[in-house]
């Protein structure tokens, strides 16, 4: 039986889907390359070809949702079949979501002192990629009058910063969602609108 090879690209992306699984279900530290390479059924050689380490595969991982978090936001954000309190508050939903998708043994590990300075620059990574888009969409918010804003950029970073501030907390999903109407009210004093308005046009 003849055995197929695969592009390098696609071998590559098995082995970071292989290793990002291994992580969510054992963690970092429980994870080793013996089980990332057994779980494809490759040679060791054959994943030290693509990375160096365990390390620089989780980097890779780390990076991969990153680019995920970036895309659903967007793909909300930007859907203007919706109010933009709507699509604010469905984005922060995706967020969590995300954020959930990612608890237990992956999370500790994003958030252990070892892996902190990574998970801060993905973080930062992940906001100033979502920065310009939200600078858009409020530039569009403001032309067509449905907001007042004296400085766009400045309030873009401000709720991007806000939002991924309290969802990277060091505090329960539960603890974040029961603290949602405070963030509503800053997130409405922010656009200028009240909460009342706010809330009418994102549950609407």
């Amino acid at each position: 039986m003849v055995r197929i090879s695969k592009a390098p690209e696609e071998r590559r992306r098995e082995i970071i889907l292989t290793a990002r699984k291994l992580f969510f279900e054992k963690g970092y530290n429980n994870t080793s390359i013996k089980d990332i390479v057994g779980a494809l059924g490759v040679a060791q050689g054959l994943f030290y070809y693509y990375f160096k380490s365990k390390e620089e595969v989780f980097k890779a991982t780390m990076e991969e949702y990153a680019d995920e978090y970036i895309y659903r936001i967007e793909k909300v954000l930007f859907n203007d079949a919706w109010k933009l309190p709507k699509r604010i508050i469905l984005a922060f939903h995706e967020f969590l979501e995300l954020e959930n998708q990612g608890k237990d043994a992956f999370l500790a590990t994003i958030h252990d002192s070892e892996h902190q300075e990574l998970h801060d620059k993905i973080s930062l990574h992940v906001v100033e990629a979502l920065t310009n888009p939200a600078i858009e969409i409020l530039k569009i918010e403001v032309l067509e009058t449905r907001l007042q804003i004296e400085n766009i950029e400045t309030t873009a970073r401000y709720l991007l910063y806000g939002i991924f501030g309290v969802i990277h907390q060091e505090i329960s999903i539960n603890e974040i969602e029961e603290n949602v109407p405070s963030l509503i009210k800053l997130i409405a004093e922010t656009l200028g609108m009240s909460k009342e308005q706010f809330m009418e046009e994102a549950y609407a």
